[in-house]
């Protein structure tokens, strides 16, 4: 077995960022594999040059971010990767920032774009039922003039499961989220009419049903402008609440108007 490259030592000023990216350029120097463990505490320490409180800083930082864990009584080992870690805390990094919520619409219609043509090819009759049952039971809401984020979220959780693409999929979800979060604390304004907001799932639903690429495009398209004109008049008022001299830096701050 070959004698592993020591970690170098940070010069510097012992920042939580320079000792990540240390422990993470002594992974990769050494070609360790999930499950690997690294030094003990005390030897990172030493050979980063550092103290152990700086050390545990950036350990924790690293087992965060889901590329180290710490196993109680046996040290630190390298984790599986995962993207977990970083599409959790999507949702809200784009939250508080408008015009990352308003790119991410472009990046969420690419997406489900993407996959019409998995979602046809995969498309199974359980599947199609629990759609139809999504849209029964919001169609009864909708006919009361009430926009149901629930459902909403229900249908575009069941209209993706059979792509078998759990990251573009969780990606879309992660972006709705976003969506939902901001109209629930007040950033957007929620469907001024639920019944069209409904009918344009009830398209999507249709055109999977049929399986036709070309339609299923087309009301994935419809499904866009409508959230894209709710965000934009975020942004804008916003921008004009900059202008005015105003602290509107947030979509916690952008206001409800149309």
């Amino acid at each position: 077995m070959s004698v592993p490259r020591p970690l170098s030592r940070v010069e510097r000023r012992p920042l939580r960022g320079l000792l990540q990216e240390a422990m993470k350029a002594y992974i990769v120097e050494n070609r360790l594999k999930p499950g690997d463990p690294l030094p003990s505490e005390t030897e990172l320490a030493e050979q980063l040059g550092v103290g152990r409180n700086s050390l545990r800083e950036a350990v924790k930082s690293l087992e965060g971010l889901g590329i180290l864990e710490s196993r109680v009584g046996s040290g630190l080992f390298v984790r599986g990767f995962s993207f977990d870690p970083i599409v959790d805390n999507l949702p809200y990094g784009i939250l508080f920032d408008t015009k990352a919520l308003a790119d991410s619409l472009d990046v969420r219609q690419l997406l489900e774009s993407s996959l019409v043509e998995r979602a046809i090819e995969t498309r199974t009759e359980a599947q199609l039922g629990h759609l139809r049952e999504v849209l029964e039971s919001w169609s009864k809401v909708a006919g009361e003039g009430t926009y149901s984020p629930d459902y909403d979220r229900a249908f575009h959780r069941a209209f993706y499961e059979n792509t078998d693409n759990a990251l573009l999929t969780r990606l879309i979800d992660v972006f709705w989220e976003a969506y939902r979060q901001a109209a629930a604390q007040g950033a957007l304004k929620n469907p001024s009419d639920p019944r069209d907001t409904y009918h344009i799932h009830v398209a999507m639903y249709e055109a999977l049903e049929v399986g036709d690429p070309a339609r299923l495009r087309r009301a994935i398209a419809n499904h866009t402008p409508g959230i894209k004109r709710r965000v934009e008049a975020a942004l804008a008022q916003e921008t004009d609440g900059e202008g005015s001299g105003s602290d509107a830096r947030t979509l916690g701050d952008a206001g409800t108007t149309d």
